[in-house]
């Protein structure tokens, strides 16, 4: 209507005019709202993902003492390429992760130490937990994604393998981008997905053996699913490319001789409720709150947080429609029972920690769990996120033994000399011992096999002998391992008594268990 119009001043004119200026304002209000409930989901999320890295460098600075295997890691990263390929081949590892580290070494203008490779383990966590999200909307929408994310965040599995100077947390990194990509592949069927997933599955598989049971769980996927079916010739191609990039490894794995597996992850520890937890609270939390026993305190949290992930396993495998129901079916369950027929009948040994390769196919069912119990009620989430916050603490707890010094190392930093030599019989003390002092004073005085000479030229680990002690200089330290025989153990003390004196001894009575690790005995020697 035209302003000069008689008519647009009277009242329908005017009725008109403020039905625009009120959706005008109802308009600018949607708006406002709608910025304002971004920018509180941008501060939550900016909240939760501080709050997580808090915890994760808490923890960090809380395990000042670090274990041997994040010590073998910084060893081994600071060895040559060729030494890289041959000790982690001959030993039950695989090579990317310490190829990627030495790579890191050679480039960074500092060596890598314990730290540092925690803060690299927390960087790939961080970024997984991002690409949790990220499959999460794949899967299920933004709501989904967000539970998906807080749960990687949170869960203590996912925290231990953020701040543990290992590659745990580039096996959840990789795992999340291979499923990721497989999904995009059989939606999309573009080769160039089929090739990445070839690219993500060979380098898991050359970080840890475990990880070719994610594109096997790929290949039981499309065979129950009536859908995919006509894509099983792409499975068989990209396992088949699999196994002739990862021939080369495959030879020196076979071929290379094994350390000894007492005193690993054996059989024994499927006393815990290990499959089902593992992911939740940690492999790491599993094995130390046994070895430090008091079961009452522990169990309980453990019972109870099993069942809980049992029925929200349930409930959210049902809540979890269509075709995408059996790949998650797959991943979780075709590993676990692979690797327990493989502990029982071909190696006694169950490692714990892998089983994180399979935690992002277990975060998004039990993400879907509790998506589907929070529409009927609180109760079941709430006593879910309670244990999450129970299995923290007792993370936390279990952490505590990396805050102190191991007993039978306290005596010895604390009187160590310059000048003087440390003999070990078995890889462990050497690797704690040369933390503390430095490699060039320690020596391996007897063979017990918990090392191969691969392994032991990758970090380190040199020979000496008892005709050799006169020699050397200062006095001479021995660390005698738990798990030598009483013959054994008599004949290196003999061999030390014959040319030193013996003016320190401290022993630790064995605990009488196959799998609980014993501290070192410690001697202490002059001329």
């Amino acid at each position: 209507m035209d302003l000069k119009s008689p008519g647009f001043f009277n009242s329908s004119g005017i009725r008109l005019i403020r039905r625009k200026a009120l959706l005008i304002r109802r308009k600018a209000l949607l708006i406002r709202r709608k910025a304002l409930l971004i920018r509180r989901k941008t501060l939550f999320i900016f909240l939760i993902i501080t709050i997580s890295i808090f915890v994760r460098l808490l923890l960090i600075v809380l395990r000042q003492h670090p274990g041997g295997d994040e010590i073998w890691a910084v060893f081994l990263a600071q060895s040559s390429f060729k030494s890289i390929w041959l000790a982690t081949l001959a030993d039950l590892h695989g090579p990317f992760y310490f190829l990627f580290l030495h790579t890191l070494d050679l480039i960074l203008p500092f060596h890598l130490n314990v730290f540092s490779l925690r803060i690299i383990s927390l960087v790939f966590g961080i970024i997984a937990s991002f690409g949790m999200w990220y499959l999460g909307n794949l899967i299920l929408g933004k709501k989904f994604a967000l539970i998906c994310f807080i749960l990687s965040l949170f869960l203590p599995a996912f925290i231990f393998a953020s701040i543990f100077a290992r590659y745990y947390s580039l096996l959840i990194l990789l795992s999340v981008a291979t499923i990721i990509d497989f999904v995009f592949f059989i939606k999309r069927g573009q080769i160039k997905y089929l090739i990445l997933l070839i690219v993500l599955s060979t380098i898991g598989v050359y970080t840890h053996y475990y990880f070719v049971l994610l594109p096997v769980s790929f290949m039981a996927f499309l065979m129950l699913s009536k859908k995919y079916k006509k894509m099983i010739s792409s499975g068989i191609f990209s396992l088949v490319s699999l196994a002739i990039l990862f021939a080369p490894g495959l030879y020196y794995l076979i071929t290379l001789p094994k350390p000894e597996l007492i005193g690993r992850h054996a059989n024994h520890i499927l006393k815990l409720p290990a499959l089902v937890t593992t992911n939740i609270i940690s492999g790491e939390t599993l094995v130390l709150l046994y070895l430090l026993g008091n079961p009452y305190v522990y169990l309980p949290i453990i019972i109870i947080l099993s069942l809980l992930t049992i029925v929200l396993l349930i409930n959210g495998l049902r809540g979890i429609r269509g075709e995408l129901f059996w790949l998650f079916f797959s991943i979780i369950f075709v590993p676990s029972v692979a690797i327990i027929i493989f502990a029982y009948s071909i190696v006694p040994l169950f490692a714990l920690g892998p089983l994180l390769i399979f935690s992002p196919a277990l975060v998004v069912v039990i993400a879907r769990g509790l998506e589907f119990e929070l529409k009927k009620s609180n109760i079941l989430p709430l006593a879910f996120g309670l244990s999450i916050f129970a299995s923290l603490i007792l993370f936390f707890y279990t952490s505590q033994v990396y805050a102190v010094l191991r007993a039978d190392f306290r005596f010895f930093i604390n009187s160590f000399d310059d000048g003087d030599i440390v003999l070990h019989s078995h890889i462990g003390s050497f690797l704690i011992a040369s933390h503390y002092v430095g490699r060039e004073a320690n020596f391996e005085i007897f063979d017990t096999g918990s090392a191969t000479a691969q392994t032991s030229a990758g970090v380190g680990y040199k020979k000496t002998s008892v005709l050799d002690l006169p020699t050397q200089g200062g006095r001479i330290w021995y660390f005698e391992s738990p798990l030598m025989t009483l013959e054994q153990a008599n004949y290196v003390k003999a061999g030390l008594d014959k040319y030193l004196t013996l003016i320190y001894a401290q022993s630790f009575p064995k605990k009488g268990n196959e799998f609980k690790v014993d501290y070192y005995n410690v001697y202490l020697y002059s001329r």
